[in-house]
């Protein structure tokens, strides 16, 4: 069950899309939430990343491990509008999942 009220920190990333916004919300067990915002509205990746996020937080709620996530999200690349190779969102979000230390 969620508290009521969870302590978290919010990291921004530098993506091919734009700034993304990556909320990490926890509690005495671990991480119960996860936001993710892309600093561009009313675009597909902005709710590519919400719909990322909701599936990230009911993977942890349902036991399976941060660096489990993290794992399979790092390294995915896409291509930038100048024809160049970037690291992707989800790979942000793999990033923001490896720093998170609970306690």
């Amino acid at each position: 069950m969620r508290q009521e009220i969870l302590h978290g920190s919010t990291g921004r990333f530098k993506t091919p899309c734009g700034g993304m916004y990556i909320t990490i919300n926890a509690d005495s067990e671990g991480i119960k939430e996860v936001f993710c915002l892309l600093g561009k509205s009313g675009t597909c990746g902005r709710t590519f990343l919400e719909a990322l996020g909701r599936v990230t937080s009911k993977a942890i709620r349902a036991g399976v491990a941060k660096d489990e996530i993290a794992e399979s999200l790092k390294g995915i690349l896409c291509m930038h509008s100048d024809n160049e190779t970037q690291f992707s969102c989800p790979h942000a979000l793999a990033v923001a999942l490896e720093r998170w230390t609970d306690g």
